[in-house]
């Protein structure tokens, strides 16, 4: 099971601020959210999604089993006083049927094992927001999310002949570095480079220069996502 450290949170808040990823997501949301609706947000972390999402609807409850992803999300809504969004440390298994409007799970979840679950909790329906495909050479590894993949969910829902819409989108969730040495950390800890590579080889291929005083160093992350919506 994945786990947050400190470092790992760091790095998720700065590419999420950087990229302005999880904001664009929201945007994109829009169009399948009521204003008054009541949304969950499965396996939240660090909360970047929750956090844009809080002036589209009424309220959020953002839940996790990871303390210290939840306490990052706290210290930005106390910082920004943001006042609808509940956090809820607990496995999402334990809440209650029709806890909420909509689920949403970025990035987290794959229909065939947590769907029925997520759909037992929604009143009206479930948006995933996932990679579409694997990720290409010009991302990071192959195999970084390798069993998260919306094309797999797909296959299932197609399969079990269940209704949805897609919407697919291409995006780049690139990570920011302060230093190189905080650059090798990072992909040892995802453990990014190809069986065989060093990580400074892999960042000698992929990272580049881009001059700025805070974060002179930059890794891309050219991907295909998509957005599934399967309504109740």
């Amino acid at each position: 099971m994945f786990t947050w450290s400190e470092e790992s949170i760091q790095w998720y808040e700065a590419a999420s601020a950087w990229t302005g990823y999880h904001a664009r997501v929201a945007k994109k949301l829009t169009g399948c959210l009521d204003p008054d609706d009541e949304i969950c947000d499965v396996g939240c972390g660090t909360g970047a999604l929750s956090v844009e999402l809080a002036p589209v609807v009424r309220r959020i409850t953002s839940v996790d089993v990871d303390e210290r992803a939840l306490k990052c999300l706290r210290d930005k809504l106390d910082q920004r006083g943001i006042q609808n969004v509940s956090v809820v440390q607990t496995d999402y298994n334990r809440l209650p049927e029709y806890f909420c409007d909509v689920v949403v799970a970025c990035s987290f979840g794959v229909f065939e094992k947590n769907g029925a679950s997520f759909m037992k909790l929604a009143r009206k329906r479930l948006i995933m927001i996932k990679r579409k495909i694997l990720p290409s050479q010009e991302g990071f590894s192959k195999d970084y999310g390798r069993g998260n993949m919306a094309y797999l969910d797909e296959e299932y829902l197609i399969s079990h002949h269940i209704p949805y819409r897609i919407e697919s989108y291409e995006d780049d969730f690139g990570q920011p570095f302060h230093s190189r040495e905080e650059a090798v950390r990072f992909v040892e800890h995802y453990g990014m480079n190809a069986a065989g590579e060093s990580a400074d080889d892999f960042l000698d291929r992929r990272m580049i220069s881009i001059g700025h005083a805070i974060f002179p160093y930059y890794i891309s992350n050219p991907m295909e996502s998509c957005i599934l919506i399967i309504e109740k």
